[in-house]
């Protein structure tokens, strides 16, 4: 996806080099591209969505709190590693406590992403090839949310990326390369694995047991896999994060309360989804177009041809690069498969090795396709690379301002303000399902009132005499949970004064305070009600 490809007449290895294969000017390409989708309006918008889930911890470990086991709201959260909420937590303790500060570290891994591709791509395909899989990742629709959002999903795509293509590169040579080098690529592939441990755990682990594989496939040989710089990378990874994990499970062991935690089988087979999982694959590499049109290229008898003539020489790990890669993908997808996961979202891990393939198309449309495979390729790209890159960075800016305006109507900022204004100063703040689903609406609570303290405390079993007379409740109405029916049922005989209640996207909920002694001698306040 670069501008200027073409057919050349001289082979690939004598051609002068056009002003767009310069690192410098590719990298400043590939920066632009990231730049125009995950960074404007980055901190327009208030948090959504999951976002609360990893800010709002990160924001208690500023204030002193549990490094090791987070807490969400004074309740032990270790639904995923820590590792998204220090990466926030050291972002804002830059910037400050913003949406700004906390979406720019999923926006700086997306960057980061997009140049270890464009360097990866120049390593194997050259100068030609690098600039295609640098704009590929940018350009790619499936990462542009993801790159725009305070979540796991983009700094885990980038270590899982980091490791997976260092792997690659560690199993093509036939002979190991300088010493520095390979000590290079073994640094990446631990601190590739260790990022992608400490975002997400293992659920990058199929991505990487396709790149282990995939070489063996194509060398027909298990010596890839006795690489020393390959070993000794992840035994470096399996040692950090071996201590760090076993950190956190001696700093879980001290705490008392209950720590929220996640079972993997929530993710993989369930009863009347099979045929979500049958789909997975095909699905996920839709959705990765147009890159994914890059896997069809490494197969057939034209792209063994390619590998042996004179243009070859020059670039002799471009077709075991592209077909390793494409190899990995499709086993990964496969075991994914295998395992019952029927959510295409959890393959992102795996689509972002993809864009590298993309440098392969770049290769060949620079003369090293023979026969009818650079048309093929320029149909794929609507005619012409940079059209599609035009095409790519058009719909990217579209979908930027679409997911803006629509972040602005989902935010928990307003929701906040409306339970900050019919509580008083000092108030106890308790929840619990509005805190699975939208923790960013007490945080904005806390924000706009004074001196708030909020709880996630589990009221689905409170009994009566649990209920406590200078909280107010903040309780789910609407009809996915009907919390506040079970809550009233749960405390029987207790009268409970409304005074407010909203809505946040499709969750509504009632500010709900006990009828006690309080409730008898303090004059009521208006009911609120938030009308959105």
């Amino acid at each position: 996806m670069i501008p200027g490809a073409r057919t050349p007449e001289a082979p690939v290895g004598h051609r002068r080099a056009a002003w767009h294969h310069r690192p410098v000017i590719q990298a400043v390409l590939v920066l632009a591209a990231s730049l125009l989708i995950s960074w404007p309006l980055l901190g327009r918008a208030g948090f959504s969505g999951t976002e609360g889930h990893r800010c709002m911890p990160a924001f208690h470990m500023l204030d002193g709190g549990n490094w090791l086991v987070p807490h969400l709201f004074e309740r032990p959260y270790l639904r995923k590693p820590p590792g998204m909420q220090w990466a926030i937590a050291g972002s804002s303790a830059l910037l400050g406590r913003t949406e700004f500060a906390a979406r720019a570290v999923s926006a700086s891994a997306a960057t980061i992403a997009a140049l270890a591709c464009l360097w990866f791509g120049r390593r194997w395909f050259g100068p030609a090839g690098g600039l295609y899989a640098g704009l590929a990742h940018a350009l790619m629709p499936v990462l542009w949310i993801s790159a725009r959002t305070a979540d796991i999903e983009s700094l885990h795509n980038l270590g899982v990326l980091v490791a997976c293509l260092s792997v690659v590169d560690l199993t093509l040579r036939e002979r190991p390369s300088t010493g520095r080098d390979q000590a290079v690529m073994a640094a990446m592939v631990a601190v590739g694995m260790i990022v992608a441990g400490l975002a997400k755990g293992p659920s990058g682990a199929t991505a990487m047991a396709g790149c282990l594989l995939a070489p063996i496939a194509v060398r027909r040989s298990l010596g890839p896999m006795a690489n020393p710089a390959l070993l000794a990378g992840m035994a470096m990874a399996g040692i950090v994060l071996g201590a760090v994990y076993a950190m956190i499970s001696h700093a879980t062991r001290m705490i008392p309360d209950e720590v929220v935690t996640q079972n993997v089988d929530d993710f993989l087979w369930k009863s009347g989804e099979w045929w979500r999982v049958l789909l997975l694959a095909p699905t996920s590499l839709v959705m990765a177009l147009p890159a994914s049109f890059a896997l069809l290229f490494p197969w057939g008898p034209d792209a063994i041809a390619e590998r042996h003539r004179e243009a070859a020489r020059d670039h002799p790990l471009a077709f075991p690069a592209a077909r390793t890669i494409t190899i990995a993908v499709l086993l990964s997808l496969g075991m994914l498969t295998i395992a019952g996961v029927s959510n295409p979202r959890y393959t992102m891990p795996t689509q972002v090795l993809i864009a590298p393939v993309a440098g392969y198309l770049g290769l060949g449309l620079s003369g090293f396709f023979i026969r009818k495979r650079p048309a093929i390729a320029r149909a794929m790209l609507l005619g012409h690379p940079a059209v599609s890159a035009a095409v790519l960075s058009v719909a990217a800016l579209v979908t930027v301002g679409m997911w803006e305006r629509w972040r602005t109507r989902v935010e928990g900022r307003g929701a906040g303000e409306l339970i900050a204004s019919v509580v008083p100063p000092g108030s106890l703040l308790v929840a619990d399902h509005l805190v699975e689903a939208r923790p960013d609406v007490l945080w904005y609570a806390q924000q706009r009132g004074h001196n708030l303290r909020a709880v996630w405390r589990g009221l689905n079993t409170s009994p009566r005499h649990s209920v406590d007379l200078d909280a107010y409740y903040i309780l789910r109405d609407d009809t996915m949970t009907r919390e506040v029916d079970r809550f009233m049922h749960l405390n029987p005989g207790e009268v409970f004064v409304e005074r407010g209640a909203g809505s946040v996207y499709q969750f509504s909920f009632r500010v709900l305070t006990a009828a006690g002694e309080r409730g008898r001698s303090e004059p009521e306040p208006p009911l609120a009600t938030d009308t959105r």
